[in-house]
């Protein structure tokens, strides 16, 4: 403990000059503040992002970014020549790997930030944003409905000749509304003789949602029931 107090003693009395001297300790204490922070960040995108579908998972390589754009800007604050030479070889970096997800976007500013935290020594600025962003991310999973639109869970096709169909059309409904609180209708699909509905699925775990395909078969016995997710669900 006593060595513990005695690092963070001294890491609160860094300062820039004794990253301009050239010392290793500093930069080492820097470089590594850097790696864990970026850790936390990609620990957060696993817990709160991973399970999308979609994405390239970019948080792999977030320690190293992290500690990389720490360096970059360290090196900023050393020369202006030299920043302004590095800023122009950076120019020609182009990713290969597209950004598919837009929470992707603001976990790299995130990173961003703390490395930015880092290079300038602001650790008690560093240690607000990355608490104050897993409390919203939080907030976010446990009340999504006061951030805006809801995220669909999964949805529903149901498929049968025309004459089964519209025998069957209103216990559908009320089948997916009884076990999927606030589904919608989507779509209904006429062709040659079948019709379809779809309903998009905004609640349910993944045994609840296969119980309620298992009983529209039993409704639909001549026709099809097909379940698709969006991301992968608790059973």
């Amino acid at each position: 403990m006593d060595q513990i107090e005695d690092f963070l003693r001294r890491m609160s009395q860094l300062q820039l000059g004794d990253l301009r001297d050239w010392d290793w300790r500093p930069f080492l204490a820097v470089i590594g503040v850097s790696f864990f922070a970026s850790s936390v960040i990609a620990l957060m995108y696993s817990v709160f992002f991973e399970r999308r579908t979609s994405g390239s998972d970019v948080h792999r390589s977030f320690p190293v970014l992290g500690a990389s754009i720490a360096v970059i800007f360290i090196c900023l604050q050393a020369s202006l020549p030299l920043s302004l030479g590095l800023l122009g070889a950076l120019s020609i970096v182009r990713f290969r790997m597209p950004i598919k997800e837009p929470e992707e976007i603001g976990f790299l500013m995130l990173l961003i930030a703390s490395s930015i935290c880092c290079a300038t020594l602001n650790f008690m600025l560093l240690a607000l944003l990355v608490a104050t962003t897993a409390i919203v991310l939080t907030i976010m999973r446990t009340l999504p409905w006061v951030f805006g639109r809801r995220t669909s869970v999964g949805s529903i096709v149901v498929t049968a000749q025309e004459e089964e169909f519209d025998r069957a059309f209103g216990k559908v409904k009320a089948l997916v509304s009884a076990h999927s609180k606030s589904a919608k209708l989507d779509a209904v699909t006429n062709y040659e003789g079948n019709s379809s509905a779809t309903f998009t699925l905004f609640r349910g775990s993944g045994d609840r949602l296969t119980t309620l395909q298992n009983e529209l078969r039993k409704v639909v016995e001549g026709g099809e029931v097909n379940l698709f997710f969006q991301r992968p669900l608790s059973l």
